[in-house]
């Protein structure tokens, strides 16, 4: 599953995303993004599932 979302802003440690489209608020780690991506871009989140 793909979702877009736009990085809102940063709060200390954490990266807070606005994926409109499922209507969720993601908290990610702020250091997988910093230098590549800036607020306000729209990033694609890839969740994988596994089934067992």
């Amino acid at each position: 599953m793909v979702i877009k979302a736009v990085i809102h802003r940063i709060e200390g440690e954490n990266a807070i995303l606005l994926a409109d489209e499922v209507g969720v608020e993601i908290s990610i780690p702020a250091n997988i993004i910093k230098g590549s991506c800036i607020e306000g871009e729209t990033i694609a989140l890839t969740l994988d599932c596994c089934t067992e």
